[in-house]
């Protein structure tokens, strides 16, 4: 079998690869609809588009964590021609950034063997990778700062002996300057980056770089920590904060949930997730790339402890470094997800996207020898091939979840513009959604069920609070969205709301009209007032 292998070409994973991004390039427009159709990706597109209409005093609540990096680049471009265009490739821009940057680092550090592999593994995307990294707030941008941050971490290593005190200095705030947005709005690249930095000039002291090297890695981390606490203290201020998260450590018994969780994510990171699906040939190919999954994992684990400590030390500095840096801030991502109670399901994957990042560039530089490489690249050409297929069969293009699409909230914009509608609130899955599909044609504010099965509130995230205000003299209506994901809206009580002055429908939505603002009978909506 090895010797079969041999015969392999070291460029074999760059065919999937190539194939990968033609399929993204003829299927990037279904892909950007398809990913819109979902509320937490159109949520980020909402609040930028009405955030200046809102006026002065509002309060914007954004998601379980402050994702002001999305929302400030989205602001940034929100006055370029086709800026709905751009927003919905940004998340690509800034995954092939990632790519990219993981793609050089690599090469400078083990080749172009390992950089091709590393590059196709990362950007090779899986279904659920496609559908969480095509999301501006579902912590995607922690991969690339963690890429971002490990390169200038490989430009220093490498050159940072020869440069002169000015060079390093503006080396650190340069990548100060860029880390620290991302401090801003996500923990998580405390961990993916600034840790792993503090922990590599830790390294190159103690094998006699120049100590101006190491402290000008622990300045540019310093800088991204303190520039980061301010911008976060800065958007607070002006009244755009998260709706906040409570995190605890998991119980004893959840511990052993959370690794197992953990693998199910690896290797549906890889399209491996078989489980529980019925046997036929995609959950048989599901299999195998799980298997393959697994062994490239185990291979990651063996090829770094093999020859032990002895072993390490006698690499270069430069993949110490490197290898140090993915390895510190995978564990701790890693770590963070088994050790809390933050995670629910496999969508949980999106807290340890930097994981995955440390996992493709580990894979690489634990292979020794010529055996080790063939076995990788084959195996890394097999997952990549994979996720050509889910794409082109159109896995990431499906609306299986039954979000409202474009044929029924065209039809309900015309209709608002009709009847003269102002705005108008629904659940929170059709909501957003309709909002950014028509343009701003017809708002559609997100409420839920509260205080029993009757009332409405205003929801608990990804909302501004002028939302809520009741306007006078304005006609507005409820929607109700007869087959979307939970939670719903039900048909309005009459006792709280009156009788509707017309009911109409629109395909799986149903349009209650009313001849005033039904914020004025919203629970709650005082409390999200100016």
């Amino acid at each position: 079998m090895l010797r079969r292998l041999e015969r392999v070409p070291w460029w074999l994973p760059a065919v999937p690869g190539v194939a990968f991004l033609l399929a993204l390039v003829v299927q990037g427009r279904d892909l950007v609809k398809t990913l819109a159709l979902n509320a937490d990706n159109a949520a980020p597109f909402v609040i930028a588009e009405l955030l200046d209409e809102a006026g002065p005093g509002r309060e914007v609540l954004l998601g379980n964590y402050a994702w002001y990096e999305a929302l400030w680049s989205l602001q940034l471009t929100g006055g370029l021609p086709g800026h709905r265009a751009i927003w919905g490739l940004l998340p690509f821009a800034v995954m092939g950034l990632a790519v990219a940057a993981v793609a050089w680092a690599t090469w400078r550090v083990a080749g172009r063997w390992a950089a091709l592999c590393s590059a196709v593994l990362l950007g090779a995307m899986s279904p659920l990778l496609i559908a969480q990294l095509g999301e501006l707030n579902a912590h995607g941008l922690v991969l690339a700062h963690a890429a971002l941050a490990a390169a200038a971490v490989v430009l220093l290593v490498e050159r940072g002996a020869g440069w002169g005190p000015g060079r390093l200095a503006l080396w650190a705030i340069v990548v100060g300057a860029l880390t620290g947005p991302g401090v801003a709005s996500d923990v998580l690249v405390v961990l993916a980056a600034l840790v792993p930095m503090v922990v590599v000039a830790l390294l190159a002291e103690r094998e006699g770089l120049p100590r101006r090297v190491g402290l000008a890695l622990v300045a540019a981390a310093a800088l991204a920590l303190a520039g980061g606490l301010a911008l976060h203290a800065v958007a607070e201020d002006s009244g755009v904060r998260s709706t906040g998260f409570t995190i605890a450590f998991a119980e004893s018994d959840e511990l052993w949930r959370n690794l197992r969780l953990l693998g199910t994510i690896v290797a549906a990171w890889g399209n491996g997730d078989p489980f529980g699906e019925e046997l036929d040939l995609w959950s048989a190919l599901a299999a195998v790339c799980a298997v393959a999954m697994a062994v490239l994992v185990w291979r990651a684990v063996r090829g770094t402890r093999r020859g032990g400590v002895a072993a390490l030390t006698a690499r270069p500095l430069l993949w110490r470094a490197y290898a140090a840096f993915w390895a510190v801030g995978g564990t701790l991502v890693a770590a963070a997800f088994v050790l809390t109670s933050v995670p629910v399901d496999e969508f949980s994957a999106r807290y340890v996207l930097a994981g995955w990042a440390a996992l493709c560039v580990l894979v690489v530089l634990a292979a020794r020898d010529d055996r080790d490489r063939l076995l990788t690249g084959v195996l890394v050409s097999l997952v990549a091939a994979v996720s050509v297929v889910e794409l082109v069969r159109g896995e990431s293009t499906a609306n299986t979840s039954n979000f409202v699409s474009g044929g029924d909230t065209g039809a309900l914009a015309r209709f608002v513009r009709e009847q003269g509608l102002d705005h108008g609130y629904g659940p929170y899955w059709s909501a957003l959604t309709t909002t950014w599909q028509t343009r701003t044609a017809a708002k559609v504010y997100p409420v839920y069920h509260c205080a029993g099965n009757a009332d409405l509130c205003p929801y608990h995230l990804h909302r501004i609070s002028s939302w809520y205000v009741p306007k006078p003299g304005v006609r507005t209506f409820i929607v109700v969205d007869t087959k979307g994901p939970a939670p719903g809206v039900a048909e309005p009580s009459q006792r709280i709301f009156g009788k509707p002055a017309a009911v109409t429908g629109f395909g799986q939505l149903n349009v209650y009209v009313y001849d005033y603002d039904v914020a004025e009978r919203l629970r709650g909506a005082g409390s999200v007032r100016p």
